[in-house]
């Protein structure tokens, strides 16, 4: 990232699973929801769901490197949890 850029914030929810100027998504609005697909409903659920999933990795992410200290970034790279959070927040 050059010192031109800055870092984009997510959108902050509630999220709804919804059809906003006819077109079909997940949107940080209340809207009614007219997604028939299942499919297309597992995915919006996973979307808006991305908030309280971020803050949940950074969280254990926190606990597990105070109960192993040293050790415990080693575990969360190991797992996943520090590049999925950097790939969040990227």
């Amino acid at each position: 990232m050059t010192n031109t850029q800055t870092k984009a914030k997510h959108t902050p929810g509630p999220w709804r699973v919804g059809l906003a100027h006819g077109i079909k998504g997940v949107y940080n609005v209340d809207v009614p929801e007219t997604i028939t697909s299942e499919e297309d409903h597992a995915n919006a659920r996973l979307i808006a769901a991305t908030p309280e999933l971020l803050k949940a990795c950074k969280k254990a992410v926190e606990l597990i490197k105070h109960d192993y200290f040293i050790e415990g970034e080693e575990i969360c790279k190991r797992i996943g949890l520090i590049q999925a959070i950097a790939k969040a927040e990227s």
